[in-house]
């Protein structure tokens, strides 16, 4: 479908994606999110821009609108993208800009929305990521590493003790953890934990693999000690213990 020069339109994308298949919910809170903040930055500027009309479009799925002035709302669309990418808004414009972010987040996975104005199209950028909340809590447990990496690295454990907790770890200690995935760690952290108690975020401090020692050893060396030499020449200790 042809875009109109005077077209303004919020477009997602994404595998299997159509008017029939959308989830509304999300897809509608992300237009009304960004036209919102595309009229709020023309007011701001008080240049006003006329927007108007709604209409579902079948390409992927688009919402569009009309526009008397798309030279303006394509300086406009450009500062509310740049907005939802992390610059600073102007002042008036930050809950608006907050609640762009949090559509944009919201989106499925795999799903990318984009901005057409006439011609012009750009892709919507991916908000900058949430500040941690601080972290107020000590913690010393055995759990086991289910899952070591991403672009910021982190680590995933369950543990009989917690629901399963993410920890952010150095690009040095995921190369370390690596190697003992599916294994039980002795882990030490600083973690937050949300109203709930469960943990929401913290960072790993130490770490040690449990080692699965032969206890037999210990046991002969114990019973050498309080029973005498006798025990010197058993070679078989659970066989000797069951007489």
């Amino acid at each position: 479908m042809e875009v109109g020069d005077h077209d303004v339109m919020l477009e997602l994308d994404g595998p299997g994606i159509s008017p029939e298949s959308v989830d509304p919910s999300s897809f509608l809170r992300l237009a009304s999110a960004f036209f919102r903040l595309l009229e709020a930055n023309a007011g701001n500027a008080e240049r006003p821009l006329s927007l108007s009309g709604a209409a579902i479009i079948d390409k992927c799925v688009a919402l569009r609108a009309r526009t008397d002035n798309a030279a303006l709302a394509q300086i406009h669309a450009a500062s509310a993208l740049r907005q939802i990418g992390g610059e600073e808004p102007p002042h008036g414009l930050l809950q608006l800009t907050k609640e762009a972010r949090d559509s944009v987040r919201s989106l499925p996975a795999g799903q990318q929305a984009k901005v057409i104005v006439g011609p012009w199209a750009r892709p919507v950028p991916k908000p900058p990521a949430l500040p941690l909340p601080p972290f107020d809590a000590f913690i010393s447990i055995r759990a086991t590493l289910q899952r070591v990496g991403g672009k910021t690295p982190a680590v995933r454990f369950s543990s009989a003790f917690e629901e399963d907790f993410s920890l952010q770890v150095t690009p040095a200690q995921a190369c370390e953890l690596g190697a003992m995935l599916y294994r039980d760690v002795d882990v030490e952290a600083v973690v937050s934990r949300d109203g709930e108690g469960r943990i929401e975020g913290g960072e790993l401090r130490s770490y040690a693999p449990v080692q699965d020692e032969d206890p037999r050893p210990v046991w002969k060396a114990w019973f050498e000690s309080v029973g005498g030499a006798e025990w010197d020449t058993v070679e078989d200790l659970n066989s000797e213990l069951k007489h």
